[in-house]
């Protein structure tokens, strides 16, 4: 069976201009799906959200589709105060699950696809992270 692909959405907040241009930010994993789709839409729905703490001004974002999977980067938050973060990053990045390989096991005998399915509550086969 050729191993499965699933999408990761992830969302980096940048509290300050130095942290930003150094790459330096908190990443939280906010979800997996089983479709491109699905990914997309979920990372670009909470650049938009505005929620979590990170808030940056919506006329600043960009969005691009690189290999057809998203990213959004916004600025223009106020710096280090609450409820506000310098820039923002959520972007979709792929992960292989390989029944074969141990690295992706539990460790219980199930590969990391079997605890997936499992943990499909959705129709559209995504699983909430946070």
């Amino acid at each position: 069976m050729p191993p499965s692909v699933i999408y990761i959405v992830t969302d980096t907040c940048y509290p300050t201009k130095p942290a930003f241009d150094s790459n330096v930010g908190t990443t939280t994993i906010d979800s997996a799906h089983t479709t491109k789709r699905t990914a997309n839409a979920r990372a670009k729905k909470i650049i938009y959200e505005n929620e979590r703490g990170c808030t940056v001004d919506l006329d600043k974002i960009i969005e691009e589709l690189r290999q057809g999977l998203y990213t959004g980067i916004g600025v223009g938050g106020k710096e280090e105060k609450d409820g506000c973060c310098y820039a923002r990053r959520c972007q979709v990045d792929t992960k292989t699950l390989d029944e074969d390989s141990e690295d992706e096991s539990s460790g219980s005998g199930e590969s990391a696809e079997t605890e997936l399915h499992n943990k499909v509550g959705d129709r559209d086969g995504d699983i909430a992270m946070g």
